[in-house]
């Protein structure tokens, strides 16, 4: 007899040297030696300073799924930005990186440039999206390239860009930095010693006040995608006489999101016959109607995951010839791995509140990764009461795993 089974789921410009050249064997590189020397450009007895720095929410962006961004806000209270991952996917977290920078002389139209560096956090490797992007159909749902996924190869302290830094008005910059930040968030700025809010904005001769130092911002974002920690923002400017200035370093962080994703609801056998091990195989194709047959699972947050599994008996029971042995057993894993099965029993029966003890199953889900759930299962002995069908739930959760290690040169 064949029965039918369910299961639902719940929950520079460079200047070379010439010497004479070298004839070498065929094939053989020749060594070219080049350098250059920056110029140092002409001294200040008042020269350019970052004086201050810092990160925080684009004014109006919504983050955390509800309240708008205002001036001079990030996450938390603690020093340094504090920012949280979208966690859905395809969207970015829009920030800004921002500086205060002294006008040499006191006169602020004597400041050039103002540049930002960004860096990747140095602990932990990362990847960019191996996903398909033939058409405006299949964007960004289907895992074009798993194995570079799989072996991330950037982060790990790499810079990401350099930016130009654009002015803000003299009224805003005091608005941004003494109104809103002195405020309301006054721990967010990284203050190159021994400046501080009173330096700048002292009503009396507070350096904004007086129009002897600028506000310069500039519009940033991070993707889902991107890894969470923390990422190194170094900030430094010229002035018209190409003088550098100091050079400011802080880090801002991007708070720990675990996010991930079915595009299915429900995990149906169909007819099963007795001690017949069926397996239900799923694809890397993510279904955004959620109702797919072809199971599949995607990490939404900015960590790598592991995800693991619990379900019920489905009502099955136990064997009568072992009452503690479960009627049915079940497989579970991600990706395509033979390898990667993992054979678990049921975590309590139907209908019951015990507690649920889950399997871990094997393949990690990196940044981004779409990837394949495949289910199998396996029913021995009987069944009982004989019924026509079958059906009961099975639970997923994620977990933080651990970063691929980083070189150490």
């Amino acid at each position: 007899m064949r029965k039918i089974i369910a299961t639902c789921l719940l929950s520079a410009v460079m200047l070379m040297t010439f010497a004479p050249v070298f004839a070498g064997a065929q094939g053989q590189s020749l060594p070219i030696t080049t350098n250059l020397e920056a110029s140092a450009g002409s001294g200040s007895s008042d020269p350019i300073v970052v004086k201050a720095k810092w990160e925080m929410y684009t004014p109006g962006y919504l983050y955390g799924g509800s309240m708008p961004a205002v001036l001079g806000e990030d996450e938390s209270s603690d020093l340094g930005a504090q920012f949280v991952a979208p966690g859905v996917w395809g969207e970015n977290l829009e920030y800004q990186i921002c500086a205060i920078v002294h006008g040499p002389s006191g006169n602020v139209d004597n400041i050039r440039d103002v540049y930002a560096e960004i860096f990747w956090p140095e602990d932990r490797r990362m990847h960019t999206s191996g996903h398909l992007y033939n058409d405006t159909t299949d964007k960004g749902r289907y895992n074009a390239d798993g194995a570079e996924i799989d072996n991330p190869a950037g982060g790990c302290g790499r810079m990401i860009e350099q930016n130009q830094l654009v002015r803000l008005t003299q009224a805003d910059g005091i608005d941004l930095v003494c109104n809103n930040i002195q405020t309301y968030n006054n721990s967010l700025i990284e203050w190159y010693n021994p400046y501080d809010y009173a330096e700048v904005c002292n009503p009396f001769d507070g350096q904004l006040i007086k129009n002897r130092a600028r506000v310069y911002c500039h519009d940033k974002v991070l993707t889902w995608e991107d890894p969470a920690g923390d990422y190194e923002v170094q900030v430094f400017a010229y002035d018209t006489n190409n003088n550098r200035s100091n050079i400011l370093v802080n880090r801002f962080t991007y708070l720990e999101e675990i996010g991930y994703e079915v595009d299915f609801n429900s995990v149906a056998y169909g007819p099963l016959a007795i001690g017949e091990h069926k397996k239900i195989y799923g694809n890397k194709f993510f279904n955004e109607s959620y109702t797919s047959a072809t199971p599949t699972i995607r990490n939404l947050g900015n960590t790598r995951i592991q995800i693991s599994i619990a379900q019920d008996d489905m009502g099955l029971g136990y064997l009568d010839s072992a009452p503690s042995t479960w009627r049915v057993q079940y497989n579970a894993r991600i990706g395509d791995l033979e390898e990667d099965w993992r054979t678990y029993d049921p975590t309590r029966q139907k209908g019951t509140s015990d507690s649920l003890a889950f399997t871990t199953l094997m393949e990690l889900l990196d940044l981004s990764e779409i990837e394949e759930m495949d289910f199998s299962i396996k029913v021995s002995e009987k069944w009982p009461g004989n019924l026509q069908s079958y059906s009961g739930s099975m639970w997923l959760e994620a977990g933080i795993a651990q970063w691929d290690a980083c070189p150490t040169t």
